[in-house]
């Protein structure tokens, strides 16, 4: 899974997302890591995780520079996590700027959506490319899953997740809550780029998720900027309700190459597409 910064991508980041890795900045032939152990068993999971990394430094040349862990900040009543803390923030900020990036356990609460919206984390990368070992765990018959490689890219700053909400108590109905939360030609735009621009080093189709009769607005929006974009890289998007994508991803996944989706829609696909992993993991 990979997150990107930016109110666009630098044209670094655009080479590194179509397989150049020799443009991500190294201290040497170090790459930047910080780290956020996070609650419950995050600590457990980051700890394996930089076992890991310590293993790949034994039998390779690579070399990580660690950066030491920011802890988050947990109301000891309601249990979620109070603003970023300045520590958590220039941690992150600072593996970024040196080309690195962020192991984070999970945090609960607010806390990955506040850390997603304040460093315009927008771009989530989902891979979904199964592993012979597990073939046998899931439920789906292992031939069914064989040879998939789909990438899910599922846009993460915007929409329901990072609306803005009232509630009041209403007589005649009782509490009531009302959510506001909207898309911008420029934050569609952005994260289709991404996804023309790896549907063209892959396979080459583009599947864009909407919902025209749940969302005309937005799914209108979604599906002119598919076309917009999709002409600059001379591609043709396929555009399709969340309702057919979601059967599509578990009936025929081979068919799948690249998946653009909102953030709720990416929410989805991505945990449906875990039934394809044989791990929710």
């Amino acid at each position: 899974m990979t997150e990107s910064t930016g109110h666009g991508l630098s044209p670094a980041l655009r080479r590194y997302l179509i397989g150049d890795s020799s443009v991500i900045p190294r201290r040497g032939n170090r790459f930047v890591v910080g780290v956020l152990e996070g609650e419950g068993i995050g600590p457990d999971v980051v700890a394996v995780s930089l076992e890991v990394l310590s293993a790949l430094q034994s039998v390779s040349d690579v070399r990580f520079d660690i950066r030491p862990s920011a802890t988050y900040d947990i109301d000891p009543v309601h249990g979620y996590e109070v603003p970023l803390k300045p520590e958590v923030r220039r941690l992150c900020e600072e593996a970024f700027a040196d080309g690195g990036a962020v192991l984070a356990g999970p945090g609960g609460g607010r806390f990955v959506y506040d850390l997603r919206t304040e460093l315009d984390l927008f771009c989530k990368l989902v891979p979904v490319r199964p592993f012979r070992e597990l073939r046998d765990l899931g439920r789906l018959r292992p031939d069914a899953v064989d040879d998939v490689d789909v990438l899910l890219i599922r846009e993460n700053v915007s929409v329901i997740y990072v609306g803005s909400y009232e509630e009041e108590t209403r007589s005649s109905e009782g509490r009531c809550v009302d959510y506001t939360f909207s898309y911008s030609e420029r934050e569609v735009t952005r994260i289709l780029e991404v996804g023309a621009r790896m549907a063209s080093d892959r396979r080459g189709r583009l599947l864009v998720v909407a919902k025209e009769g749940a969302f005309p607005g937005i799914s209108d929006l979604w599906r002119d900027c598919a076309h917009e974009v999709c002409n600059r890289f001379g591609l043709t998007p396929q555009v399709e309700h969340i309702d057919y994508a979601s059967y599509c991803l578990v009936q025929h996944p081979r068919d799948l190459d690249v998946v653009v989706t909102s953030n709720l829609f990416g929410d989805v696909l991505a945990d449906v597409s875990a039934v394809l992993l044989g791990s929710r993991g």
